[in-house]
Parts: C-alpha cells; sequence; structure tokens
C-alpha cells in the first residue's frame, strides 16, 4: 500500500455504475452534491482493486481486498490477494502488518499523515471547493457508463500527488473510482464495488492486536 492511495481515499464513497444521464449538472452543481454526499458519509465498506504502476521499473502491481472508513481518521485495507497483509489508522497509531514474515510496522499517526489536506479529509472536515480546483477531465464529462469525469488541483502544495481524477456516480453523486500520479510518475488506480454506507462500524476494528509470535518495528 502507498500513502498515496490513503490521501486519495478520503474523498471517496461508492456505487454501482449507472446509466448515462439524459442531461449534464453544471459544474458547481455537481460538486456541491458530491460535497453534500460526502458530509452523509459517517462510515464505509467496500471491495477495492488497486493498480499501482511505477514508472521507474515500468511494472503494473494489481491488488485487492477490503476498505473500512469512519470518520474521523479511521482507516483500514485488508489485502486478500495476491498477498494477504493489512494497514490499519487511526487518530494515534498506524499498523502495517506482513503475515506471511511475521512482522508488523508500528508508527505514530501524525508522522505519516503529514499532510494538513489528508487530515482535513480523514476527520470529515475537507471541502471540495476550499481545497481544489475542479474541473471536468474532458469535453464530454461523462464516460460510456454515464459516469462523471473529475480533475482535481489540489490548491496545496502538501498532498503529494499530482493529476487526480475522478469518476462520479450520477444519482447518488458517490466517486467510483479515482486515479492519480505522484511527483515521480508513478501511476495509482483504484475502484471500489459492494460499497454499504453507515454501519455504525465499531471503534475497536481500527486498533491493530498483534498476533501471537509477530515481531514489532517502532517505526
Amino acid at each position: 500500500v502507498t500513502l498515496l492511495a490513503v490521501v486519495g481515499v478520503m474523498l471517496v464513497t461508492i456505487f454501482p455504475a449507472p446509466a448515462r444521464p439524459a442531461e449534464v449538472l453544471p459544474l458547481k452543481t455537481l460538486v456541491v452534491k458530491i460535497q453534500e454526499s460526502y458530509e452523509k458519509t459517517k462510515d464505509l465498506k467496500a471491495g477495492f482493486l488497486q493498480e499501482v504502476t511505477m514508472k521507474s521499473m515500468n511494472r503494473t502491481e494489481k491488488e485487492e481486498g477490503v476498505f473500512y472508513f469512519k470518520k474521523p481518521q479511521k482507516m483500514v485495507w485488508d489485502y486478500l490477494k495476491p498477498k494477504k497483509k493489512k494497514l490499519v489508522i487511526n487518530p494515534r497509531n498506524t499498523w502495517f502488518h506482513l503475515p506471511d514474515d511475521r512482522v508488523v510496522y508500528l508508527q505514530d499517526t501524525e508522522s505519516v499523515l503529514k499532510s494538513k489536506l489528508t487530515i482535513k479529509f480523514l476527520s470529515g472536515m475537507g471541502n471540495l471547493q476550499d481545497d481544489f480546483q475542479v474541473s471536468f477531465l474532458h469535453t464530454d464529462p461523462l464516460d460510456e457508463e454515464g459516469n462523471y469525469l473529475l480533475r482535481l488541483a489540489p490548491k496545496s502544495a502538501d498532498i503529494g500527488m499530482e493529476n487526480l481524477s475522478l469518476a462520479v456516480d450520477k444519482d447518488s453523486f458517490q466517486v467510483v473510482q479515482f486515479s492519480f500520479s505522484d511527483i515521480y510518475g508513478n501511476t495509482s488506480r483504484i475502484r471500489f464495488r459492494n460499497i454499504t454506507i453507515n454501519n455504525g462500524l465499531p471503534d475497536g476494528m481500527f486498533t491493530f492486536k498483534t498476533p501471537p509470535g509477530t515481531e514489532i518495528f517502532h517505526m
């Protein structure tokens, strides 16, 4: 998992792909509706497919698993394929568990989430209009499934990513996919499926319990 993926996810809640709408909303109206949807989401669970292309190695890695998010500042990335691993974040600690290696890396969340913009969205205080320059990705703002395609340019330089793009459901105004590149030319794409929101996820699931026989490394 990359921290850039973590940054991106705080913009995201997802529903299945829609049919193409008969009328395209103005950009300002669309942004307001996306923001309203984000603010209504207290927690979510979704399956995810992640693709990361490393430019220097000319290689793309694909992983999938289950993602959990809860405001404020709580996330779990439970990777299931091709190898199991887990990233757990709460406002105090961050754990990265590699079960095959029987190790877990423990770090203060404050040192992991250095971006102020990242923390705002994890805490539920992010605002698209205040934090990003938003535009349609193409002249035709819709893809073949009827999703709105948007480009987001961070107004803050501390986020560490460039060329962030979103595919947004035309009915729910939730994000079905996001992709971005970093300053080194590496690209990431994450698509979500089987979303459920406002599940009442317990806080306890965002604290990692180290299995017996696992070595802990304090970063």
